[in-house]
């Protein structure tokens, strides 16, 4: 990851979750894995396609023009595929492990997304997703839906994928700790308080960003509120 990328993550806990459970997943699916198609769908501007290795990955971008005309998204990354968000332009059964990092709370037509995703799985193949529970409205309008551990079980088992793991990211300690340091950084952006305000509240921030680091990786204090979920599956 860039410089830039890894100070994001020392500010954003909900960005440095994803992160950290991207990594512990991928260090374990390269090591068992003889095949290594990834199809990263929603991709963005590929912020997580350095997390693999090129020699031992094939790794491909799904993404919609609307990630361009709307969020301002470069849709100019290598291996990038522009398709028409119905569906993959991608032979079925070609791909080891496709990801969904935060994407399903953006598409409405979620059941149609998830039956392509299992129509391009090999046998053996797994989807690893990311959703947000206690996270801002984002790219709106096109921010439509949170979901539960159960509703993600439901939704996957009916597109015809057998969830293999559901894992709370963060706890209680971490939501409070993010929401108040974004608060802060969004005071300055917009409101832009004194210096003397901001030296006032920077202790305190600061104190409830490393509980939230603790709330992370100590898991303290409740994980039925967390920053989001981490879901693996595999076509049934």
């Amino acid at each position: 990851m860039t410089l830039t990328s890894r100070f994001r993550c020392l500010l954003d806990l909900q960005l440095f979750s994803i992160t950290r459970s991207l990594r512990r997943f991928i260090e374990t699916w390269t090591s068992v894995s003889d095949r290594k198609v990834v199809l990263d769908v929603g991709c963005g501007e590929q912020p997580f396609r350095a997390l693999f290795d090129p020699k031992e990955t094939s790794y491909f971008g799904l993404e919609v023009p609307i990630a361009n005309d709307q969020f301002g998204m470069s849709l100019a990354s290598p291996n990038l595929v522009v398709y028409d968000g119905h569906r993959f332009p991608i032979r079925s059964h070609s791909v080891d492990l496709v990801l969904l990092i935060e994407v399903l709370e953006h598409v409405q037509n979620r059941e149609q997304l998830l039956l392509e995703v299992s129509r391009v799985l090999r046998e053996g193949g797994v989807v690893l997703a990311t959703v947000p529970w206690s996270a801002r409205v984002h790219y709106e309008p096109y921010d439509f839906v949170r979901f539960t551990p159960f509703g993600l079980e439901a939704l996957f088992n009916e597109c015809g994928m057998t969830v293999t793991s559901i894992q709370a990211r963060g706890t209680t300690l971490a939501v409070v700790a993010n929401k108040m340091l974004m608060g802060l950084i969004d005071a300055f952006r917009y409101s832009r308080p004194s210096l003397l305000l901001f030296i006032l509240l920077l202790p305190i921030v600061a104190l409830l960003h490393v509980l939230g680091f603790a709330g992370i990786f100590m898991r303290m204090s409740s994980h039925t509120d967390p920053l989001g979920y981490t879901l693996t599956a595999k076509p049934k």
